[in-house]
């Protein structure tokens, strides 16, 4: 089959001190991590695009002042469309399937493992 993938790694520079206190001027982001990584890898089997997406977060703080830390997390996410004739696709995708417990911001939970499946209509031209 084909294959084709893309992936991409970033990096936020990490400036400013510990500890509690307002936030002043150099103080990280609130909320934005040190290091994250995405990587996407998709594929044709059988006649279906498969797909795999893992997204790491490093640790990050809630607040600008680094005094509410926040845990890292790994998210793997699964994704399958089928063309079903020019204007019509199915497509269905399982995020966080390992149903992985974490937080984007300090004490709202996330969905934990959530499926989605659909038909998308896209007149041929």
């Amino acid at each position: 089959g084909v294959r084709r993938g893309r992936g991409r790694l970033g990096h936020l520079p990490r400036r400013g001190r510990a500890g509690a206190g307002p936030a002043r001027p150099g103080d990280p982001l609130a909320r934005r991590a040190r290091h994250t990584l995405k990587l996407n890898a998709d594929s044709q089997i059988a006649g279906f695009d498969v797909g795999a997406e893992v997204q790491r977060t490093g640790k990050r703080f809630d607040r600008a002042n680094e005094a509410v830390p926040l845990k890292a997390y790994t998210l793997l996410n699964l994704s399958v469309k089928k063309q079903l004739s020019a204007d019509w696709q199915w497509l269905a995708r399982v995020d966080n399937l390992t149903n992985r417990d974490y937080e984007t911001a300090k004490d709202y939970a996330t969905g934990g493992r959530q499926f989605y499946v659909g038909l998308r209509w896209q007149p041929a031209q």
